[in-house]
């Protein structure tokens, strides 16, 4: 895409957005959520962003936990892109730790949350 021979070509075969995106979609998450009409979205994170709404009464709260539980199951592909999948594979993993020690709601799950970012601030990889 970042070619000029790239950009002719799309130009040139008229190459739409969706055909784009659907040979992404293997190797891109948000591509394939577009493709597949957002799996992801509607199946996993949204469901679990209104329990956790419900549950905790604190919108920012359930928006954390709804970003912990999608990232615990599904690797960030901007991070694998970035650095590497077992490094996106290590943050989902982590992600999933803290969700097991209660996350937000917990002072295990707080303090494994706050390492998860002033890891990732020190490193620049999340």
């Amino acid at each position: 895409m970042n070619s000029l021979d790239s950009t002719r070509r799309i130009r040139d075969e008229s190459i739409t957005l969706h055909q784009i995106f659907k040979i992404a979609s293997t190797y891109d998450t948000i591509c394939s959520e577009w493709v597949n009409n957002y799996p992801v979205t509607f199946d996993l994170a949204y469901p679990y962003l209104a329990e956790q709404t419900r549950k905790t009464k604190d919108t920012s709260q359930a928006v954390i936990e709804a970003f912990l539980k999608v990232l615990a199951e599904h690797p960030d592909t901007f991070i694998a892109r970035k650095t590497s999948l077992a490094r996106a594979k290590e943050v989902s993993s982590k992600a999933e730790h803290i969700l097991e020690l209660g996350s937000l709601e917990t002072p295990l799950g707080k303090k494994a949350s706050r390492s998860l970012t002033e890891n990732s601030d020190r490193k620049a990889t999340f």
